[in-house]
C-alpha cells in the first residue's frame, strides 16, 4: 500500500499514465445502496430538514448527542457498494478518506475498510477476496488488488467513514463494464442504530445489512445513524418515497427514554406503512442482555406496535433479537456490552432473509410508479438538496 499526503500526488509504485481511471464521482453508475448519488455527488441520505426535527428534541441532552452523531456520521458511505466487471486480472484502488483514525469500538478494516468480494452471475455466489484500509493516521492511499475474472467485483464501502474521493484503476488495454441493477428485489431499507450501521464488525462487507445484501442478492439503503435513530418524521417520509422490497427497523436504544419511544415509533411506523401497504416490515427487539431489564419497557412499545400490526392484517414481523442467543454465549456475541461481532451479525443477518424469503414467496412486491427508485428518477422529481 502507498501512502499520500494529497489524492493529487502521483504515485510511484505504479505508472499511472499505463491506467484508465474510473472516478467514481464522474460514473455514478458504479454505486449501489444510496438512491440520490447521481444527483447529488455525496453519501448523505438524510433529508436536511431533520436538522429542525434535532432542535426541537425534548431535551438539552438529547438535542446535543444527536446533532453531533449526525455531524460525524451523515456522510459514511455504510451499506454502499461498487459493483463492476472487467477484464483486467488486478485492479488499483485509489481513495482519500476524511478520518485518518479508527473509531470506537471498530478496527480500521470496519470502519475505513473497502470489502472486495468476486460476485458469479451464473450461480449468484459471492466469495470474499481481501480488505483493505489505510493504517491509523492515514487517510490517502492506494492498493493493487488481485481479483477473479469473468466476475462481477463487489466493494462493500466503510461504514464510519467520509469518502472525500475515490478512483478504480484498470490497465489500459483492458476494459470495465458497468453492471445493471439487481433484478432479484427492489432495494430493502435499514433504519436503526450503531449496531445497524455496522458497529462491531470485523469489516464493512460483515455488518448484517450487507450480509442480508449478499444472501438476497439485492441492493440495500442503509440509514441506520449511530446516537442517532430516534425516530424522526423526516426519514420516515424519506423512505416512505421510495421503491422498496422490504424495512427493517432497529430502531429503539437510542430513544434515551421509554416515554419518547412510545410518542414516535408507532407514529415512524405508520408513515412507512401509509405508502408501503404490502410491503414486509421486520421489527427488530432490543438487542442486550446484559442491560435487558432496562429494555423491557423498550420493547413493549415495540410489540405493541407489532400486535396492532397483525390486527389490521398488515405485513409485519415481529424479530426477538434475545432469541436466537443463549444469555451464556452473549459474551462471545458482542465486542462491549451490545455491539455484534461477525458471528451475531451473520446470526441476525441470516433470520431477516429467511424471514423476508418467506414472505417473498408468498408475496408478490408490487412495483409503485409513484416512488423514486434509485436511478429511475431525474433531478426535476427530487426536492433541492444541499
Amino acid at each position: 500500500m502507498e501512502y499520500f499526503s494529497n489524492f493529487s500526488d502521483k504515485p510511484t509504485t505504479i505508472q499511472e499514465d499505463l491506467y484508465q481511471w474510473f472516478d467514481l464521482s464522474e460514473n455514478p453508475r458504479l454505486l449501489f445502496g444510496n438512491p440520490y448519488f447521481s444527483i447529488t455527488q455525496t453519501f448523505d441520505k438524510y433529508p436536511y430538514i431533520i436538522d429542525e426535527e434535532i432542535q426541537n428534541l425534548p431535551r438539552e441532552t438529547l438535542r446535543k448527542s444527536t446533532n453531533v452523531s449526525f455531524k460525524e456520521h451523515r456522510y459514511s458511505s455504510s451499506g454502499c457498494m461498487i459493483r463492476f466487471k472487467t477484464s483486467a486480472k488486478q485492479i488499483v484502488l485509489k481513495a482519500e478518506l476524511k478520518r485518518k483514525w479508527d473509531f470506537q469500538v471498530m478496527n480500521l478494516y470496519n470502519s475505513s475498510g473497502f470489502d472486495i468480494y468476486s460476485y458469479n452471475p451464473n450461480t449468484q455466489t459471492y466469495q470474499h477476496i481481501t480488505v483493505t484500509a489505510p493504517k491509523s493516521g492515514q487517510n490517502c492511499f492506494l492498493e493493487t488488488i488481485c481479483i477473479f475474472t469473468n466476475c462481477e467485483t463487489v466493494i462493500f464501502l466503510p461504514t464510519y467513514n467520509k469518502i472525500i474521493n475515490l478512483k478504480i484503476g484498470i490497465p489500459q488495454s483492458e476494459t470495465l463494464e458497468f453492471v445493471d441493477e439487481f433484478s432479484n428485489y427492489l432495494p430493502i431499507a435499514f433504519y436503526g442504530n450503531s449496531i445497524t450501521q455496522g458497529a462491531g464488525a470485523s469489516r464493512s462487507g460483515n455488518i448484517f445489512c450487507n450480509i442480508v445484501s449478499r444472501q438476497l442478492n439485492t441492493e440495500v439503503y442503509n440509514y441506520s445513524i449511530s446516537g442517532g435513530a430516534l425516530g424522526f418524521r423526516s426519514i420516515a417520509k424519506e423512505l416512505a418515497k421510495l421503491n422498496l422490497s422490504a424495512i427493517v427497523m432497529d430502531y429503539s436504544r437510542n430513544a434515551d427514554r421509554p416515554d419518547f419511544l412510545e410518542k414516535t415509533y408507532c407514529d415512524f411506523y405508520r408513515i412507512l406503512r401509509k405508502s408501503h401497504p404490502n410491503i414486509p416490515i421486520i421489527l427488530l427487539t432490543c438487542p442486550n442482555f446484559s442491560c435487558l431489564q432496562g429494555y423491557i419497557l423498550f420493547d413493549n412499545v415495540i410489540r405493541q406496535v407489532h400486535q396492532q400490526a397483525l390486527k389490521d392484517h398488515e405485513n409485519t414481523y415481529l424479530l426477538n433479537q434475545m432469541d436466537l442467543f443463549e444469555q451464556s454465549e452473549y459474551d462471545l456475541c458482542c465486542v462491549d456490552s451490545s455491539h455484534y461481532n461477525d458471528y451475531a451479525t451473520f446470526k441476525i443477518a441470516s433470520e431477516i432473509t429467511r424471514i423476508l424469503l418467506s414472505d417473498f414467496q408468498k408475496h408478490t412486491v408490487k412495483f409503485n410508479p409513484h416512488l423514486l427508485q434509485s436511478k429511475k428518477y431525474t433531478a426535476k422529481k427530487q426536492r433541492k438538496r444541499k
